[in-house]
């Protein structure tokens, strides 16, 4: 049965300390699955549903690469990362989306995205002093929908519309998460996302077992299996593409050599891959706070002995994050609950 978020199944699972007390609580679930979908490792209840929202980015660039699309139009592996971005419109991020555009030859506005500004600060405040106005390539999911709008072009369908439930394009994706994830995705069960395409919901047992069957590229659809390989590759080779220089999804990749790859959705949403492991690893935070899944993910590998000593350590700033005031000080942490097992093992990990 598929049981959806009402505050049940989600534990303890970080907390925030300001001195000697615990200030916060955020409490969430953690899935661990192999490519046949078994859980390895869970905490909290598997069959939560929810939204994984942008984490499906790289699921929704497959259409891309698979129908020869991405080829077609000469897209490099710097493109396909960022079709699977969420990126902070840094200005290397924002001449691709540029370029990619002119290739389409359209405009901005076929976006159906939203107009925004930069997410970096700096970014954001020369182009406002500057008198620029938000824009469609600004919004961080404009390389996703660039990825879209390549396929209709590739395919001859119209790109009007393409964020429409009905559209061709929506359809390709329903199938391909389907055939991943091993459950049908109805089209008057979608919500809408951020950027305004449909937001399909899935648990957290389903979308564990399609990242680690995406991480294996196992696939019985002709040209699937080798489109997971390539994205998977694009995202180890440019993961500064992702997000931004320097964001947690760089930093994880770096430090890892590439075996751990990671994709943010909103409302405390984070998946992995370990193409190498053949796992994947689904985390929801039930409140939709950001702050603490990078923290839970690092334990949750550290548990199960997913990454080195000397990794954890180069990443010990993630897995504990400081709580810093308007001096600078470093005033507490956030952190993985010690009064909960981050991660049960369920079934033993081979190949780690």
């Amino acid at each position: 049965m598929r049981r959806e978020i009402l505050g049940m199944g989600y534990v303890p699972i970080a907390e925030v300390r300001r001195g000697s007390a615990v200030e916060s609580l955020h409490f969430g679930a953690v899935v661990v699955a192999d490519a046949d979908g078994a859980p390895v490792a869970v905490t909290g209840d598997p069959d939560l549903v929810t939204y994984p929202r942008s984490s499906l980015k790289p699921f929704q660039a497959l259409p891309l690469v698979e129908s020869g699309a991405a080829d077609a139009f000469g897209l490099t592996p710097q493109f396909l990362a960022l079709a699977c971005a969420s990126h902070r419109a840094e200005p290397f991020q924002v001449a691709l989306v540029r370029e990619w555009l002119a290739r389409l030859e359209l405009e901005p506005d076929a976006l159906a995205c939203g107009p925004d500004y930069p997410r970096g600060s700096d970014d954001r405040d020369r182009l406002v002093w500057g008198g620029v106005p938000a824009s469609r390539v600004f919004h961080n999911c404009s390389g996703k929908h660039s990825g879209l709008l390549t396929y209709c072009r590739h395919q001859g369908i119209p790109t009007a519309g393409y964020e429409q439930s009905d559209h061709p394009a929506q359809a390709a994706m329903r199938e391909i998460f389907t055939e991943i994830a091993g459950c049908g995705v109805k089209a008057d069960e979608l919500g809408v996302d951020g950027c305004n395409l449909p937001a399909p919901t899935f648990s957290l047992r389903q979308m564990a077992g399609a990242l680690a069957r995406f991480a294996s590229a196992r696939s019985s659809h002709p040209g699937r299996s080798d489109a997971m390989a390539r994205l998977l590759d694009a995202m180890r080779s440019h993961p500064d593409h992702i997000s931004g220089r320097g964001q947690p999804v760089q930093r994880l990749c770096e430090a890892t050599e590439g075996r751990v790859l990671a994709k943010t959705g909103a409302e405390g949403f984070l998946a992995a891959w370990l193409p190498r492991d053949q796992l994947g690893i689904a985390i929801k935070i039930a409140d939709g706070a950001p702050r603490a899944r990078f923290a839970v993910l690092i334990e949750t590998l550290v548990q199960l002995d997913l990454v080195s000593a000397a990794q954890a350590e180069a990443l010990d700033d993630l897995r504990r994050p400081a709580i810093v005031n308007s001096i600078g000080r470093t005033v507490g942490r956030i952190a993985p609950c010690p009064r909960c097992q981050p991660v049960r093992t369920i079934l033993p990990l081979t190949g780690s």
